[in-house]
């Protein structure tokens, strides 16, 4: 029986501490065992479509909205977030290697969080003025001779070496039309025949 008693007030207050412990929100939030799924945020203080899901957990207090989502809860005039651009958002934890035109998959890039406005989904910045464009609409301007390909060789033939043996990959960039070649010295698009002759 005394046995029964100690397991009974040990699962009591294993019980009541992890469920004071769930209760512990930062500061300017409140815990709610039926919040939105949709906080507002600076960027979006009154989002439209949203499921009716009840949410268990911590939720900014009335007069605070997240400075974006998942960030600390700010007062709601947002007045120290910055207002970002059209097709842009806030964001806490950015990347420091954000997608362009000319860049769309960045190859080495810090592991580090920006605070900033950064392109919405699917949006890369332009490579001239910086707006935020959709990824399909970067314009693909190539040199004379040259056209854009999504999956080009990784090692385009030249005039000196026609054939390369190489790793069969992707890449995307400004190769040369067809029938023609690339210029060694130049690093120009010339037709075959117009190679420097070898000696």
């Amino acid at each position: 029986m005394k046995l029964q008693l100690l397991a009974g007030i040990f699962f009591a207050t294993v019980c009541y501490t992890t469920a004071d412990q769930e209760k512990t929100c930062p500061e300017n939030e409140e815990y709610k065992t039926c919040g939105t799924a949709c906080p507002p945020t600076c960027q979006n203080k009154s989002p439209q479509i949203c499921t009716d899901n009840c949410v268990i957990g911590c939720f900014c207090k009335k007069g605070y909205v997240r400075e974006a989502p998942g960030g600390r809860c700010v007062p709601e005039s947002c007045e120290n977030v910055p207002v970002c651009g059209k097709n842009e958002v806030f964001s806490t934890c950015a990347t420091a290697c954000p997608k362009t035109c000319d860049d769309s998959e960045p190859k080495i890039c810090p592991l580090v969080c920006l605070t900033g406005c950064v392109c919405k989904d699917n949006y890369v910045r332009e490579s001239k003025g910086g707006k935020c464009v959709p990824e399909v609409a970067c314009k693909k301007e190539c040199g004379e001779n040259e056209i854009y390909n999504e999956c080009g060789s990784l090692c385009p033939g030249t005039c000196s070496q026609p054939v390369k043996v190489c790793e069969k990959k992707c890449v995307k960039g400004c190769f040369c039309k067809e029938g023609y070649i690339l210029d060694d010295k130049t690093r120009k698009c010339v037709k075959r025949d117009e190679c420097p002759k070898r000696s």
